[in-house]
């Protein structure tokens, strides 16, 4: 027989879904760089950032300021292999829960999980042995 020159193909749902999210990264992408991104006012907190980075790589590195705060209760403390902030998202029950961590924490955990419950559109935040959970990406 005769093979058609365009055949049809079926797409999985999981194709799809990875298309879709490719699509609205690269649309996301494209407006940043033609100045169109939108910032979201922070909400008001107790301890207002003091640090802006001197610059920023694309995958979001920063590097670490040359002296820390030392008025502040907490501290988050970077990694010794990188020094990147130690701010890992965790996939459980096969992929359906996302739970964002913030680890190496020291000082008052209670006033940081109550700061990053208002930054979080104040998700609970679950205090662990050496890390904060709260809910989502």
């Amino acid at each position: 027989g005769i093979r058609p020159l365009l055949t049809a193909r079926v797409h999985s749902n999981r194709v799809k879904k990875r298309f879709q999210f490719r699509q609205r990264r690269v649309a996301a992408r494209m407006r940043a760089e033609r100045g169109e991104v939108e910032e979201r006012p922070l909400p008001q907190l107790r301890f207002e950032p003091r640090v802006t980075p001197e610059f920023m790589l694309s995958n979001g590195w920063t590097p670490p300021p040359a002296e820390l705060p030392q008025d502040l209760p907490f501290a988050v403390h970077r990694t010794s292999k990188g020094q990147s902030i130690p701010v890992y998202s965790e996939f459980r029950n096969g992929g359906t829960r996302v739970l964002t961590q913030v680890r190496r924490c020291e000082g008052d955990v209670n006033m940081l999980a109550k700061e990053m419950s208002i930054i979080c559109g104040h998700e609970p935040v679950h205090i662990k042995n050496g890390r904060l959970e709260v809910k989502g990406n």
